[in-house]
């Protein structure tokens, strides 16, 4: 949940940087060898995007044993506990890399 507040302060300090960059292109001032910010914004949502869907799927397939295991061997206040659980662990594996992407951008944007 962390990471909901983090969002705009990622966009706040990302903007004035994103501003420069349109002004270096519009003046042709913009070095070619440079790799810029609104690159790097978009690559890294992409992979985070990979990586998340990736980690749903390995979380996913623990769960669909995990709970198999669970139901073969007749613990049904654990199978419940696990299939309450469902929700949660899929979507916190798959919103950890973008987490994590998130808290490194804070940390780079407000170093500048």
């Amino acid at each position: 949940m962390e990471e909901f507040w983090l969002a705009p302060f990622v966009v706040a300090l990302r903007m004035p940087v994103l501003a420069k960059e349109a002004h270096h292109m519009a003046t042709g001032r913009m070095s070619l060898g440079k790799r810029a910010e609104s690159e790097r914004m978009v690559t890294e949502k992409i992979v985070a995007m990979n990586e998340g869907v990736l980690l749903a799927c390995v979380e996913i397939t623990r769960l669909q044993m995990e709970l198999g295991f669970l139901a073969v061997t007749g613990n049904s206040t654990g199978f419940l506990r696990v299939a309450q659980a469902v929700p949660h662990r899929i979507a916190a594996a798959a919103a950890g890399p973008g987490g994590k992407r998130m808290r490194s951008n804070m940390a780079r944007l407000s170093a500048r």
